[in-house]
């Protein structure tokens, strides 16, 4: 009995498999699938935020060569009062006051209507690792920075403002 059911189980399905007709010419074309079984990125320059160019040539952000004394830094409503000149030497490292050994780097590129700044370390206060977006472009050419916000990039609960003179 079980090899009847079997047998008719199989006929049955053999025989409702129904398959559409091909017309010769009326082909639907599909879209080729994106490969997905490897990664790449898309980004021209692999990802990477712009440079300004090898140390070694004449291209240079707007900081280099520039001094700039930080005045004042506002930490959680409690503000110091600071007299450390930072110079920027090259598109990359910076040093405060006298000490030419001890530099630390930074990068300086714009995004949009704004040039983002960040220090690694930032030296005169605690050696934070910190950024700001909020320096418009061209901002090196005037003469002072007043009360931007720099977030800690590992914290973003951590920030401070600063205010800076160019001398």
């Amino acid at each position: 009995m079980v090899k009847h059911i079997i047998y008719f189980a199989f006929v049955i399905l053999l025989f409702s498999c129904n398959k559409d007709n091909i017309t010769p010419g009326h082909y639907t074309i599909m879209p080729a699938q994106p490969d997905t079984s490897h990664w790449y990125y898309a980004y021209v320059n692999s990802g990477v935020l712009p440079s300004w160019g090898n140390e070694n040539l004449n291209s240079s952000n707007e900081l280099v060569g520039t001094t700039w004394i930080l005045t004042q830094v506002l930490i959680n409503l409690s503000t110091t009062i600071k007299n450390d000149t930072i110079h920027f030497v090259t598109n990359t490292v910076y040093y405060v006051g006298y000490d030419v050994n001890n530099t630390a780097h930074y990068s300086l590129y714009p995004s949009q209507n704004n040039v983002t700044l960040t220090f690694q370390p930032f030296l005169p206060v605690n050696y934070m690792q910190c950024s700001t977006n909020q320096l418009g472009i061209g901002f090196a050419s005037g003469t002072n920075i007043t009360g931007v916000e720099f977030t800690n990039l590992y914290n973003t609960n951590s920030s401070f403002k600063a205010w800076f003179v160019r001398i």
